[in-house]
């Protein structure tokens, strides 16, 4: 709680938050077997990625002790939140296997990524008396820009052959992305008085705008590859492919039981 009571001109109070996580998390595999008899090869990656930002960013005028005493031409109350994250995670393997006899390959990739923001934005004149000297736009302003762009791919190859045996090949790529944007914005003026001067002429116009925006923004790709060969040059040999591939995200820009509030009030 302060007072500012022989303020001339403008009096601005701005908070800026611009946090920033880059992150590329990527592993690739090729396993190759070949033998006269019988041989496998197995291939495999699980990589993960956990990005997380928690933030509060405020502009106040706030006597939580007391009355606060603002005195100035205008005051501009200005808090807004840009934190990003753009988040790549990739994983790759390849297996070969080639015999006589039998011939299997197994290869399996899975991507995860979790992104997270979670903040909250609030431009506020709380218990507080504002006096302004001259006519003009007063100003309370809130906004959200949190972006989140983010990108998993798994790719499985895998390719078996015998010359007169069994050839198996078994592929599996998964994929998934879960991000989130949590958090309030709000733009206020409670348990307060905006007044202008006794000096001001009577026809000058005192104006006060509040406005609280949320343009979050959330832009996911997720890639899942599964390839599978299989052949037996053998008139007695048999061959089998099995690729399995699965690719799943879920984005959420608050929830159905706890919803972002975007207000802008007195």
């Amino acid at each position: 709680s302060s007072d500012l009571t022989d303020a001339s001109g403008v009096v601005s109070v701005k908070a800026l938050t611009n946090q920033d996580i880059d992150a590329g998390v990527g592993a690739g595999g090729l396993a190759v077997a070949a033998t006269g008899g019988a041989s496998g090869a197995i291939s495999g990656f699980l990589v993960t990625a956990n990005n997380q930002i928690h933030v509060d960013t405020k502009a106040r005028v706030n006597g939580e002790s007391g009355n606060s005493m603002l005195t100035a031409d205008r005051m501009h109350l200005w808090a807004r939140d840009e934190s990003a994250i753009d988040a790549t995670v990739g994983a790759v393997s390849i297996g070969f296997s080639y015999a006589p006899g039998f011939a299997g390959s197994l290869t399996i990739d899975v991507a995860l990524a979790n992104n997270e923001i979670s903040s909250h934005v609030e431009a506020s004149v709380d218990t507080s008396t504002i006096t302004v000297n001259a006519a003009g736009e007063s100003t309370i302003v809130a906004e959200q820009n949190a972006e989140i762009d983010a990108l998993s791919i798994a790719v499985a190859l895998g390719a078996g052959i015998s010359t007169g045996g069994l050839a198996l090949a078994v592929t599996g790529a998964g994929a998934n992305s879960i991000n989130s944007i949590t958090g309030d914005t709000k733009a206020f003026l409670s348990n307060s008085t905006l007044t202008n001067s006794s000096s001001l002429p009577a026809s000058s116009e005192v104006d006060l705008a509040l406005n609280a925006t949320n343009a979050s923004d959330i832009d996911a790709t997720i890639v899942a590859v599964a390839l599978a060969a299989a052949g037996s040059l053998g008139s007695m040999g048999g061959a089998a492919s099995v690729p399995i591939g699965a690719a799943v995200t879920e984005n959420k820009i608050g929830s159905a039981s706890d919803r972002n509030e975007v207000k802008a009030y007195i």
